[in-house]
């Protein structure tokens, strides 16, 4: 994103929180949730409720994330399309922002922290770890030099809200091997980033298929985009982005 793009994001979002045209938008969205439900605003690009989160997170605004996120439910937002649409897509600028230094890595970095941070506070009705019968066992990884688990936070409250239960692996590729032994796993899901070592991915999915060989081993994250054959490379059993997609992948095998 360039400079003036960036820009562009702020005279929005400053638009948006100015009284009159705030208080028409959050009207036109509780109107389209009515009519639409959670699927009306998943197709809806949500660019001003996504500057407005940029903003609250990276303190550019006297509005805090929690405090953003609070108004947009008010406003009849779902707390779906918050967490899986609206601060993806805020952390997403963030990184743009970063690679053309238009912010330091320190405020993205504090950033996404407080967006992982919502994304557990908005999730805790999701929460799905007393495993019920029927109910599939996921442990997510997460390559060990990753910067920041947000997409994996998001990718485990997606799952959660499917009825799953999920366990965090240690970030420690030393530890996969405990961390595998440590409950009966229905699948291993792996989020990766763009900067992540395919190399890294192809040591667990081989710790995984080792344990197991027949659990399920799906990869997925931002990784996709320079790499959409990272299964064929990796052995894992599918690349995907797709919650639905994956779910149903080890819902089948189980």
């Amino acid at each position: 994103m360039s400079p003036s793009q960036g820009n562009l994001l702020r005279t929005e979002t400053s638009l948006q929180s100015s009284g009159r045209l705030n208080d028409l938008v959050a009207k036109a969205l509780s109107e389209v949730a009515a009519r639409f439900g959670t699927r009306g605003f998943a197709n809806m690009s949500n660019t001003p409720l996504v500057c407005r989160m940029l903003e609250a997170a990276m303190d550019r605004s006297d509005e805090s994330a929690r405090a953003a996120a609070d108004d947009m439910l008010q406003a009849g937002v779902p707390a779906e399309v918050i967490v899986d649409d609206i601060i993806p897509k805020a952390a997403r600028i963030m990184g743009e922002e970063w690679v053309q230094d238009i912010s330091s890595f320190a405020s993205v970095t504090l950033g996404a922290s407080r967006l992982q941070t919502l994304v557990r506070e908005l999730g805790e009705q999701w929460i799905a770890d007393d495993a019920r019968p029927g109910q599939s066992v996921i442990l997510l990884w997460v390559p060990p030099a990753a910067q920041h688990t947000l997409g994996a936070t998001v990718v485990s409250t997606k799952l959660r809200r499917l009825g799953h239960s999920v366990q965090y692996a240690h970030r420690q590729s030393a530890d996969l091997a405990d961390a595998l032994v440590s409950d009966d796993y229905d699948a291993m899901v792996i989020s990766a980033s763009i900067a992540d070592s395919t190399e890294e991915i192809q040591k667990a999915v081989a710790k995984a298929k080792a344990h197991k060989k027949t659990l399920p081993v799906i990869v997925g994250g931002t990784i996709l985009k320079q790499k959409p054959d990272l299964a064929a490379e990796t052995g894992a059993d599918i690349a995907t982005n797709d919650i639905e997609v994956a779910a149903s992948y080890f819902e089948v095998a189980k």
